[in-house]
C-alpha cells in the first residue's frame, strides 16, 4: 500500500488524536486566536542562530513560491518567521503568525508546530485539519528538533504553504 501524503510522518491516527485533543481543549474554532507570548526563551536564541543561515538558504530558494517557514521553541513559541513573498508574509500577519506567537496545541489547536511538538514526530497538517478555520487556507509540514545527546525536545522546524 502507497502512504498518501497525510500519513507521511506521522499517521492519520495522529491528527485525529490532535482533533480529539482540541475538541477537549474548549478552543473555538471559529473564534479562537493566535495568542502572543512576549520573549523567547533564551535556549530558543540559540537553536534560532544556528538554523538562521539554513532557513534564510531555503528563503532564497524558493523566492518565487507561495512558502513560508517557522521555527519554534518547545513550547510553541515562534522565535523566526519569513515568506518567500510578501503575499504569503501578509497572510501569515493576518493570522497572527508572528514571532511571539504561540501555535501551541493547547492555545490553538491542531497545527504544524503545535502537534508536531505534541507527538514528537514529523507532522503534515492539511487544511481543514486545522482546528482554527483562519489556518484553514495553510498546509504545514513540521518535523521536531531533538537535541542529540539529551533527546530532548528543542523545537519545532516547519514550512507551510
Amino acid at each position: 500500500m502507497v502512504p498518501t501524503p497525510r500519513t507521511v510522518g506521522g499517521a492519520v491516527a495522529d491528527i485525529v488524536a490532535a482533533q480529539r485533543r482540541s475538541e477537549l481543549s474548549g478552543i473555538d474554532p471559529v473564534r479562537g486566536e493566535v495568542r502572543h507570548v512576549g520573549e523567547i526563551r533564551s535556549g530558543a536564541e540559540a537553536i534560532r542562530q544556528l538554523s538562521a543561515p539554513v532557513l534564510d538558504d531555503l528563503m532564497t530558494r524558493v523566492a518565487d513560491c507561495s512558502l513560508g517557514a517557522v521555527l519554534a521553541d518547545r513550547d510553541g513559541g515562534l522565535t523566526w518567521r519569513d515568506a518567500a513573498t510578501a503575499t504569503t508574509l501578509a497572510a501569515m500577519d493576518d493570522r497572527g503568525l508572528d514571532v511571539g506567537s504561540s501555535l501551541a496545541e493547547e492555545d490553538v489547536g491542531t497545527n504544524g508546530v503545535g502537534t508536531s511538538l505534541e507527538t514528537r514526530l514529523p507532522t503534515l497538517v492539511v487544511g481543514s485539519d486545522h482546528h482554527l478555520e483562519n489556518f484553514h487556507g495553510f498546509t504545514c509540514a513540521n518535523a521536531p528538533i531533538i537535541h542529540p545527546v539529551t533527546h530532548r525536545l528543542e523545537g519545532t522546524v516547519g514550512v507551510l504553504c
